[in-house]
């Protein structure tokens, strides 16, 4: 694989019936057979209807949940991208010498921007179908919270001009060396280039030598819209423990405390 990097500004148990051995086919062979006996008319007619798909329903969001599981994405990306710029090395050989990570990173990146967006739309009381469109889904949050989002992200972004190693442009296969190039101040030209990263970089490892890919991270930029959108968000209640959990448990939500048998403790 040949990479560029460049710089850039579920057994049951218990009684019943014995539990099948995982990897027995009996069911699925069974399904085969069911749907040899039907006529080719049937199947045209069936895979006919599958091609006809509803809409998506709004999904259903708990906001404190949504805020905190966006803070450990973004968290998890941040710990790669503190430990390259400080590593001494320049970023584009860090991150060649470290992709797995890299495209961990990069993966948590966008789904914590991901999430705080729907966190946000989901309290303003608005619905959003199921997608991972990161420009779509922030123009569905209201025009003030646009506007207070994206003057926080120019203003903090002013103080980086001229300055490099604000992201990553890797290419994978075959090809030239990523070019690199200028894009519109704003975030939501930023989020417009980043909509598949979530995609692109956790599939990092799916590209043939045939293929070529240029895969984009930056890394600086994004974090900026993370902090701005979290900054748009209420605090969050806190973790849920055994002392407050029956009063924090989101809706729709159950917990219980499993306690070990004797036989599961382990000696002493």
């Amino acid at each position: 694989m040949k990479c560029h990097a460049g710089v850039n500004g579920r057994d049951r148990g218990g009684g019943g019936p014995k539990a099948r051995p995982r990897g027995d086919l009996s069911d699925f062979v069974a399904i085969l057979r069911l749907l040899s006996n039907h006529g080719s008319e049937n199947l045209i007619k069936a895979n006919a209807m599958t091609k006809t798909k509803k809409p998506a329903a709004p999904l259903r969001t708990d906001v404190d949940t949504a805020i905190r599981c966006a803070e450990a994405f973004f968290q998890t990306a941040m710990g790669f991208v503190d430990r390259m710029l400080s590593s001494g090395l320049r970023p584009a050989a860090y991150a060649i010498d470290n992709l797995p990570e890299m495209s961990v990173s990069a993966t948590n990146m966008s789904f914590a921007i991901e999430v705080y967006l729907k966190a946000l739309i989901a309290h303003n009381d608005i619905e959003y179908p199921p997608m991972h469109d990161l420009a779509k889904l922030y123009e569905k949050l209201p025009k003030g919270i646009q506007n207070a989002v994206s003057s926080a992200y120019l203003a903090r972004t002013a103080a980086l001009d001229g300055a490099k190693d604000v992201g990553i442009v890797l290419q994978i296969g075959r090809g030239q060396a990523p070019e690199l190039r200028t894009y519109p101040r704003g975030c939501l030209s930023l989020l417009k280039r980043s909509d598949r990263m979530f995609v692109t970089w956790r599939y990092v490892f799916a590209h043939g030598d045939a293929a070529s890919a240029e895969l984009r991270f930056e890394y600086t930029l994004l974090r900026i819209i993370a902090e701005e959108l979290r900054a748009q968000l209420p605090p969050t209640r806190g973790l849920i423990t055994a002392r407050n959990r029956t009063s924090e448990i989101p809706p729709g939500v159950s917990l219980s405390l499993a306690t070990p048998t004797p036989q599961e403790r382990p000696h002493d």
